[in-house]
């Protein structure tokens, strides 16, 4: 994809022109030489005065440069693909501002209601492929802002033997991870993500709220491995869950908040930010990657688990969190081992030893690995789990 700023549009090829003048220019999009030409004459009258490549990697092998000035700009927006618009599958938008009688065509843009709806999954069994109502999963937009930390610190103490040209090269590289890596991520693994803005050295992205907190732990770790592992130079970001039908200034607003509040995180060792944001909590990096663990894993554990049973553990957090305050709190594991018993012995077709194998299982998980060790935080694997299974 190219970007062409012209004194008069151009005649013939395969080049879309804007209809209004930009300060008295024309601006043009268009693909590949093969399909445009090379606009040599143009160049060459002085009507071309610009020829800017903004296309995306097509690999990662492959060298980006291809003869034409390179500029990164938000490069991925969500569309339809033949996938989506398959008939098993266009149900999931039905109610999302797609309906039975909408026949979008493949390749047009998604608008944030359908991205919404891009959280829900298919019912495990028990729903029929084609049923409308085989899926499950709360609808909702994740706002993921984020930026890197202590920047001007870095080009301050960062560089052993600062120059105007480490400088700007160590500018290009942390560009070059947001500019470029990031929408070629969305493009291959997460496409339904839109990026409102990737680059420099920080970024914000809309997206289905499962995919973006997926996407935040992936281009954390992505980014620890780009800077070779230095601990010094890190990124925080925030996350904000919300319906579509917020403006996106409000959006926006509201992951600041959420931003904010990490780049406020404090450590007991003193060490500060390099933090995440989610659920109105603020936690490590690595806590919000096994939380996400953990979440995968409650998935498995609470098959026939009423949302109820899930909801009091909500409870439950609450009291672990106040037994110093309340040492009454300190029942909380009683109470634990009283309601997953009796959540036990309602679903049907268990035994004795069954229950007692899950019983084992859910307390190792959800009472030891869970609320003992991470305290309040372990809501985000819970809420997590909440909104995703939620009819």
């Amino acid at each position: 994809n190219r970007l062409l700023v012209t004194r008069r549009p151009l005649q013939g090829g395969n080049v879309d022109t804007l209809e209004t003048d930009v300060f008295g220019f024309r601006i043009g999009f268009t693909g590949d030489e093969e399909a445009s030409g090379r606009f040599g004459d143009d160049a060459a009258s002085g009507n071309l005065l610009r020829a800017w490549d903004f296309s995306l990697p097509e690999d990662r092998e492959t060298p980006l440069f291809r003869g034409y000035a390179r500029r990164q700009v938000n490069a991925w927006v969500p569309r339809f693909d033949a996938k989506d618009l398959e008939d098993g599958s266009r149900s999931r938008y039905e109610g999302c501002g797609l309906d039975e009688s909408d026949r979008p065509e493949i390749g047009a843009l998604k608008t944030f209601n359908t991205l919404a709806c891009e959280a829900r999954e298919r019912r495990r069994p028990g729903a029929g492929a084609d049923d409308p109502e085989g899926w499950i999963g709360v609808s909702a937009l994740m706002t993921l802002k984020g930026d890197v930390d202590n920047l001007g610190a870095i080009f301050q103490r960062g560089l052993e033997a600062p120059s105007l040209s480490r400088m700007a090269a160590t500018s290009r590289q942390v560009n070059a991870f947001f500019a470029v890596h990031l929408p070629y991520l969305c493009r291959t693994e997460f496409r339904n993500t839109y990026t409102v803005f990737a680059g420099g050295d920080d970024f914000f992205l809309i997206g289905p709220w499962t995919d973006q907190m997926a996407l935040a732990a992936r281009l954390r770790a992505d980014f620890h491995r780009y800077v070779s592992g230095n601990d010094k130079i890190s990124f925080s970001a925030g996350l904000a869950m919300t319906k579509p039908g917020l403006p996106v200034r409000r959006l926006e607003a509201m992951a600041e908040h959420s931003l904010d509040k990490a780049k406020g995180f404090r450590r007991t060792t003193g060490d500060a930010k390099n933090a995440v944001a989610c659920f109105d909590r603020t936690i490590d990096w690595s806590d919000y990657r096994e939380l996400l663990k953990a979440r995968e894993r409650l998935q498995g554990l609470a098959v026939n688990m009423s949302h109820g049973y899930v909801y009091g553990l909500l409870s439950l957090v609450e009291l672990a969190e106040n037994v110093d305050s309340c040492p009454e709190n300190a029942l909380w594991r009683s109470r634990f081992y009283y309601r997953t018993s009796r959540a036990l012995e309602s679903i049907r077709g268990l035994d004795k030893g069954e229950r007692r194998r899950r019983l084992e299982e859910l307390a190792s998980e959800i009472v030891q690995g869970g609320i003992v060790r991470f305290g309040g935080d372990y809501r985000i694997a819970l809420f997590g789990h909440l909104y995703r299974n939620r009819q």
